[in-house]
């Protein structure tokens, strides 16, 4: 099995006017995630395009991951949806569900 890597984009928030977390992309900060495998899982077209895909990490590896990341995959920038599942059981690894809206 071929392993890969993705980047990591982690933005700082800041609080607005109204009290809501305002995340700051263009200087979120970059950090290269090693062994892991990115699976499609399904898409829909209608007005916009979402598409899904389920990351693994590879077996004796946690990589240090949020749902409020954002990973960047051939050359596409994807979300996470909810909290990554950490596993730490007999084969630790960290298992994340990814969506990408366009249109």
């Amino acid at each position: 099995m071929i392993w890969g890597t993705v980047t990591r984009l982690r933005a700082t928030a800041t609080a607005n006017a109204h009290g809501s977390s305002v995340y700051n992309w263009a200087g979120a900060a970059r950090v290269t995630v090693y062994d892991v495998k990115v699976q499609p899982v399904d898409s829909a077209e209608g007005d916009m395009k979402v598409s899904r895909a389920r990351l693994l990490s590879k077996p004796g590896t946690t990589p240090d991951l949020t749902a409020f990341d954002r990973l960047i995959l051939g050359g596409l920038t994807w979300q996470i949806v909810g909290d990554p599942g950490v596993f730490g059981d007999l084969l630790p690894h960290v298992e994340a569900d990814l969506i990408r809206v366009t249109g």
